[in-house]
């Protein structure tokens, strides 16, 4: 049963408490991985089936004991009741907290606080161009867990524009993990996008969801 919670902080806490008491003869980074793998997977096939990533679905759910799977879908329940309480980059948050980021390659997602301030500087004027244009396009190039275009979609909504309907973007990163966190929790908000495992720099792309 899930705990109660009424504050993303509050949910923060608990998704990593249940986390750590999952496949303890595995290391954190798998087991949050494969976290990320099956909640994107299941949202993706779900409206566009793709027999590949199915296989690669059943392939990790068989490594977890049932009594593991269902705080698997725990966890995936919290990360949905964080973005009903509120914005913010909540798998990125969580990612950083756990210590399982790649720190040897500078890998650090931006605090959620930071991310609101570019979007705001970023989106000065932008009332003016909806004046003349429906919707707009982003594009990030390093994209993590999506934390700057959550941002985005955050100041789209408080100034009173619908990012379901006037947002595109386009994600890329060359690290798969944060390809799919950024996948997950954008087909969690329904915004319309094209999310790239790829280097931005050498404009290879591997795969797009």
């Amino acid at each position: 049963m899930m705990q109660q919670v009424t504050t993303i902080e509050q949910c923060k806490s608990e998704f990593i408490k249940l986390f750590n008491s999952i496949g303890y003869n595995k290391r954190r980074f798998e087991v949050f991985n494969d976290f990320v793998q099956m909640a994107a997977i299941s949202l993706h096939n779900a409206a566009n089936m793709d027999d590949d990533l199915e296989q690669q679905y059943l392939l990790i759910v068989g490594r977890y004991k049932k009594e593991d799977v269902d705080k698997i879908c725990k966890l995936f329940a919290y990360v949905v009741t964080a973005f009903e309480i509120g914005f913010t980059d909540f798998l990125g948050a969580v990612y950083m907290e756990i210590e399982i980021s790649n720190r040897h390659s500078g890998q650090f997602f931006t605090p959620y606080h930071l991310c609101k301030l570019m979007a705001k500087m970023t989106l000065t004027g932008i009332d003016k161009h909806f004046d003349e244009h429906y919707f707009i396009t982003v594009d990030e190039p390093a994209c993590g867990a999506g934390g700057m275009i959550l941002a985005v979609v955050d100041e789209l909504l408080e100034r009173g524009y619908n990012p379901q309907t006037q947002l595109f973007v386009q994600c890329t990163d060359i690290d798969p993990l944060p390809v799919m966190m950024c996948y997950l929790q954008l087909a969690l908000l329904h915004i319309p996008a094209r999310i790239q495992i790829g280097n931005t720099l050498t404009l290879e792309i591997n795969k797009v969801m």
